[in-house]
């Protein structure tokens, strides 16, 4: 992911001045917005293809996986609640960092970010809502017999708060 946020600046043609970034004390809010969009990206996309990745086919490359491989003694169920609260910090991040350059620090007043800040932010929202988009409308890791239920109720699509069948309907050892 961390390619497809730098590809957006290639894309665009539009590309953040570090010196002028720093100077103006919104480097950091760069950094956060460039490394949470991607974060946003990598691990929205192993919450939601963690049953195809894993069970389906064995790979073990996954954040949920990981996280089961590193703490083995907690159940499935335990591993993607401790997985999907790191995602909405992401996404608290995101938002933090993004609203911060269309403010001013010192009295909170609106401004207009310069337009490559401008660009920038607006090529990260369209990957967060493209990750998004993707994710919860693609049929590519959708399953019949899926230990997730979806809220489908809503017009949105899955919820990162999706409950988890229990008893999970998948053997965790691979023997």
């Amino acid at each position: 992911m961390l390619h497809t946020v730098a590809l957006t600046e290639y894309a665009e043609n539009s590309y953040l001045n570090l010196p002028k970034l720093v100077s103006s004390g919104l480097a950091d809010d760069a950094r956060t917005v460039d490394h949470s969009c991607a974060a946003l990206g990598a691990f929205v996309n192993d919450l939601f293809s963690f049953e195809k990745e894993f069970i389906d086919e064995g790979a073990d490359n996954n954040l949920i996986s990981v996280t089961i491989l590193n703490q083995p003694r907690k159940t499935l169920a335990e591993v993607i609640h401790q997985v999907v609260p790191l995602l909405r910090r992401y996404l608290a991040q995101y938002f933090t960092a993004t609203t911060r350059p269309c403010s001013d620090t010192a009295t909170g007043a609106s401004r207009e970010p310069s337009d490559s800040v401008a660009s920038f932010l607006n090529s990260m929202q369209a990957v967060v809502q493209a990750t998004w988009k993707w994710q919860s409308n693609t049929q590519r890791c959708k399953r019949k017999k899926s230990i997730f239920r979806e809220d489908i109720g809503s017009n949105t699509g899955p919820s990162l708060s999706a409950t988890i069948l229990e008893p999970p309907l998948l053997p965790l050892s691979k023997t």
